[in-house]
């Protein structure tokens, strides 16, 4: 009786903490399942994007964000997908983009977006599952750009082009950014943006380039303006 004194606690604890550990492997299993992916890719044909945006403008007592979301699973979307456009449109003030194609990295992913809402530039590059989860490369309000205004190739071209400005730019969905993974686990991405003189479809004039920063565990650290390069004399 007293050996079962002992060993009983003993048992029941091991029972307890090996309950624990599973629940810990389900936790980070459902966290892993969580991260954004390739099942979130919805390939859809134009013709169909078009229908969408036709339905939805059209006006079925839905605004244009909620009727393209409540759309695409009539076209393929995947659950994922959906999942995908409700966050990000909910993240971004009803802003409608859709996952093209996803490219792993590391703990920072690429996805590339399309925005069928846009008029033009309408594809962009994310920055997935990290901590922000979802970041577009072109939320200028990212970027440092008083750092840009000091730099001296700027300043040049800004005296030469008194109008020029930073533009978003429309990313190529078969092109990745520059990567940098360091030894430590930090990744940096490195993107370019078009300095273009007055207008969006006016020339290009130079290029400034942001470097985007995150820790071993995929958080955002910071955002680091690189330097501005003229454009090649044509």
């Amino acid at each position: 009786m007293g050996w079962l004194r002992v060993k009983l606690p003993v048992a029941l604890l091991i029972v307890a903490f090996a309950s624990y550990v599973v629940f810990l492997e389900v936790q980070a299993s459902n966290q892993s399942d969580e991260q954004i992916g390739s099942s979130a890719v919805w390939n859809v044909a134009d013709r169909d994007l078009a229908q969408i945006n036709q339905n939805c403008r059209a006006g079925q007592g839905l605004d244009y964000t909620s009727c393209f979301i409540a759309q695409m699973p009539n076209f393929g979307a995947s659950t994922e997908a959906v999942s995908f456009t409700q966050t990000f449109a909910r993240e971004n003030h009803g802003t409608v983009a859709f996952l093209k194609a996803f490219h792993p990295v590391d703990s920072v992913d690429v996805g590339y977006a399309f925005f069928p809402g846009a008029a033009d530039f309408n594809q962009r590059w994310l920055l997935l599952n990290g901590a922000p989860a979802i970041i577009n490369v072109d939320d200028f309000s990212l970027l440092p750009q008083a750092d840009m205004a000091k730099d001296p190739n700027y300043v040049a071209l800004r005296k030469q082009f008194p109008q020029m400005a930073l533009f978003d730019g429309d990313r190529a969905v078969d092109v990745v950014p520059e990567i940098e993974a360091l030894p430590d686990g930090r990744q940096w991405f490195h993107i370019n943006y078009p300095l273009k003189n007055k207008c969006r479809a006016c020339a290009v004039v130079g290029s400034a380039r942001y470097g985007f920063e995150f820790d071993p565990a995929g958080r955002l650290t910071q955002v680091k303006f690189l330097e501005v390069t003229p454009a090649e004399p044509k």
